[in-house]
């Protein structure tokens, strides 16, 4: 992301700053937690709470940050606007819960699979 940012980028940087924090939200978290717990179950308890917290720095830095930068920066309010065509989205948060969050979700999940058994492939060699 950071490479990215300094080179070839659509968005000034912004979409690679939020997808950096938000890796930063997930990965943190879920080494913290695997490398902490021992058992059955602590695969699953270090990428389901590594998915809530990516989910939340997600919907902070979308609606603080973000949002923000790309109305100002580039004059979305007109994508805004479009945005609240789709039934259930008013406003900036309601387009990040509906819109941006359910991504996040099934991203979080996706990441938590494809690491789980990966490292289960993977663990005798490393």
């Amino acid at each position: 992301n950071i490479i990215k940012a300094m080179t070839a980028t659509q968005t000034a940087g912004i979409g690679e700053l939020a997808n950096f924090v938000v890796s930063v939200a997930y990965v943190v978290p879920a080494a913290i937690i695997y490398r902490k717990m021992t058992g059955k179950y602590k695969s699953l308890a270090s990428f389901g709470t590594a998915t809530i917290c990516m989910v939340i720095a997600g919907i902070l830095i979308n609606y603080f940050v973000t949002i923000p930068l790309y109305v100002t920066l580039f004059g979305m309010d007109s994508v805004l606007a479009a945005a609240t065509i789709i039934p259930g989205i008013k406003d900036k948060l309601t387009l990040i819960l509906y819109g941006i969050t359910p991504f996040n979700i099934v991203k979080g999940i996706f990441i938590g699979v494809i690491g789980h058994y990966t490292y289960r492939l993977l663990k005798n060699r490393i």
